[in-house]
């Protein structure tokens, strides 16, 4: 019963959040917030005081995935705290499924939209440049070499118009909660099923 509560919770927090982002391009506060609260809340209910650091580190979690596409300008901060919602509600391993899911279609979901607009090549090439921008970035902290910096600087994209590149990732972050429930009930994944 408290899986299905939580699948509840999380189903109407992302059809919420996706259908916001795609009609006015934003995950408001006043949708993440208090679904976080509620998370917490209800973690610390069903399992006092476990149940407090099970939505914490889950928030944590879900928060920290998204963190470093948000500084790079990959991705909003709805984006970034709506995962930090999901993880409030569920756990920090089902969070994670949600953001590897998530990752997979949001790629695709890209993929179709460049194919769309005609510009599959250059989606490849940025994909490439960014790859190795975040290969060489973490060559530099671990080895500390100035040439480092030199490469990484060079793969670092220039962000182009935001209003072209926009995709509403609400809408894969959706897609990827459903796969996760999805692939629990089916026993693939011990995450958030009902």
């Amino acid at each position: 019963m408290i899986n299905v509560i939580k699948v509840i919770v999380v189903l109407s927090l992302i059809f919420v959040a996706a259908i916001s982002d795609y009609k006015f391009r934003k995950i408001p506060n006043r949708l993440t917030v208090p679904f976080a609260l509620i998370g917490l809340g209800f973690n610390a209910l069903i399992d006092f005081p476990n149940g407090i650091l099970t939505g914490v580190f889950g928030f944590f979690v879900g928060f920290l995935i998204f963190l470093l596409p948000y500084i790079m300008k990959g991705m909003g901060a709805g984006d970034v705290k709506l995962m930090a919602a999901i993880g409030a509600i569920t756990d920090w391993r089902s969070v994670i499924y949600v953001a590897l899911f998530t990752a997979v279609l949001g790629g695709f979901i890209s993929l179709i939209s460049r194919a769309r607009a005609g510009q599959v090549g250059l989606t490849l090439k940025r994909t490439g440049r960014l790859i190795l921008f975040y290969f060489f970035s973490f060559m530099e902290k671990i080895t500390s070499l100035p040439t480092m910096n030199y490469r990484k600087e060079k793969y670092r994209l220039k962000m182009t118009d935001s209003k072209v590149d926009y995709i509403p990732y609400a809408i894969a972050i959706a897609g990827g909660c459903v796969v996760t429930i999805v692939f629990s009930r089916l026993g693939l994944i011990q995450g958030l099923s009902i």
